[in-house]
């Protein structure tokens, strides 16, 4: 399974843009000061090697959010 990429931000900012808006999900780094009001933050856990990493989406979107955490079990899988 594969996430279609319509959008490419190029900057922070514009990424959060996207996913405020709906159009978009994200992973970034916890430290990460910005956090827009209604998007959400999750922490990513079960990784053995990872960097300390969030997430975020819109709320709601059950869909992408859905394909999105298909991907990265698929990926926890089968690492490339």
């Amino acid at each position: 399974m594969a996430l279609e990429i319509d959008l490419e931000p190029l900057n922070m900012l514009g990424m959060l843009g996207l996913v405020k808006a709906g159009a978009g999900l994200t992973i970034v780094s916890e430290s990460m000061i910005v956090r827009p009001a209604g998007v959400v933050m999750r922490a990513i856990v079960g990784c053995e090697k990872a960097i300390e990493t969030i997430a975020f989406w819109p709320r709601p979107t059950e869909a992408a959010l859905r394909d999105f955490l298909d991907v990265l079990v698929e990926l926890r899988r089968h690492p490339t």
